[in-house]
């Protein structure tokens, strides 16, 4: 039988050798959520920026405030555009066939929270709707 001692000698090793390991398969995880979560901001302020948008006509200007709102929503999102992150909010209006859709493109740097894991390094989403009143 090996004695008490010796077992709590092994038991300090094999966890200073899975420590790391567990810490990096971690940190991987939260860079990868964060990804997650900043993408699926994007989406979600490009979406509300153009519903917010769409019944103004365009004596109205519905090109700023689709833009003006996604970057309101980004920032009560927690996903900041200001000068320290390059971020880019266009909206634009096409004519095709007498139909008028408004499109939001948005653009951002993703800046990770550990930097363990290689990922994207600029995240953009586009969302496009039919005006109801032009």
């Amino acid at each position: 039988m090996i004695p008490l001692r010796s077992r709590r000698g092994v038991a300090a090793t094999e966890f200073a050798l899975t420590l790391p390991i567990f810490l990096l398969l971690v940190g991987g995880i939260m860079d990868v959520s964060w990804l997650i979560i900043t993408k699926t901001s994007l989406v979600q302020a490009a979406r509300d920026g153009v519903r917010r948008a769409v019944p103004l006509s365009l004596s109205d200007d519905p090109i700023s405030m689709a833009e003006d709102h996604a970057s309101y929503v980004l920032g009560e999102l927690g996903v900041l555009c200001d000068d320290t992150v390059s971020c880019e909010i266009e909206a634009s209006i096409e004519e095709s066939g007498g139909l008028f859709m408004l499109t939001i493109d948005i653009a951002r740097d993703y800046e990770p929270l550990m930097g363990l894991v290689e990922l994207d390094t600029q995240l953009d989403t586009s969302f496009t709707m039919l005006l109801e009143n032009p």
